[in-house]
């Protein structure tokens, strides 16, 4: 097997196409759907991709407000956007939630128990699975975490990108907590940059840049 190295980047998947990747977390089995994916881009690369009508549909499906991104990444963009103060984060975690924080000159905070360190104002984050430890915590541990940072003033955010991978288990919507959503890791397209999130403070939608997905995106939602 041949191997190689990412000398630029940070974040995995950046790999020949020809390479077997295990960068990163994705699933290996690509949907059936990928052809017709992309011969209904194909048609509408002509047009600017609008999806209000997509974030109505999705939260129609999940039983809660979803606002479609370009992927979780996206979605901490607007999440610094909206909301102020210092970002705290589990000691081992995804990258992206520091490398973000930073350019939006935040104070970050690593702790193993995030949500006891926390203090008002603060965005406090839990990945569940963990990420990359690959830990999956239980309803009742998670409740506790949220109501700890309300209990607080801070507020709780949840990332759910590996949470499809869990058998038999359905995931839920805290109250008074973020959810960070993408669709590119249980389909293996993390290429294709589609995600959402559930913001009950009604704030990151305000910020949100039009055509972010652009017309795979769009076409993949569809």
């Amino acid at each position: 097997m041949k191997s190689f190295i990412n000398k630029h980047e940070n974040h995995g998947g950046n790999v020949p196409n020809d390479f077997l990747d295990f960068s990163i977390s994705v699933n290996p089995y690509k949907p059936p759907f990928m052809d017709a994916l992309f011969e209904t881009a194909k048609q509408q690369s002509g047009q600017y991709p609008y999806y209000e009508e997509l974030d109505e549909e999705l939260s129609a499906l999940n039983g809660f407000e979803s606002i479609l991104t370009a992927g979780t990444t996206e979605s901490l963009y607007l999440l610094f956007m909206a909301f102020n103060g210092r970002v705290v984060v589990p000691r081992y975690a995804y990258g992206e939630y520091t490398r973000t924080a930073h350019l939006f000159k935040r104070i970050v905070i690593r702790s193993e128990q995030p949500g006891k360190v926390a203090k008002s104002g603060d965005l406090v984050f839990f990945c569940n699975p963990e990420s990359p430890k690959g830990n999956f915590h239980p309803e009742q541990e998670i409740r506790d975490f949220v109501n700890t940072c309300l209990s607080k003033n801070a507020i709780p955010i949840i990332d759910d990108a590996f949470v499809d991978f869990v058998e038999e288990h359905k995931p839920r919507i805290y109250d008074g907590a973020i959810h960070l959503r993408t669709f590119t890791k249980v389909y293996g397209l993390p290429g294709i940059r589609v995600g959402f999130f559930f913001d009950p403070y009604g704030e990151m939608k305000k910020n949100r840049m039009p055509w972010s997905l652009g017309g795979i995106g769009k076409s993949f939602i569809r």
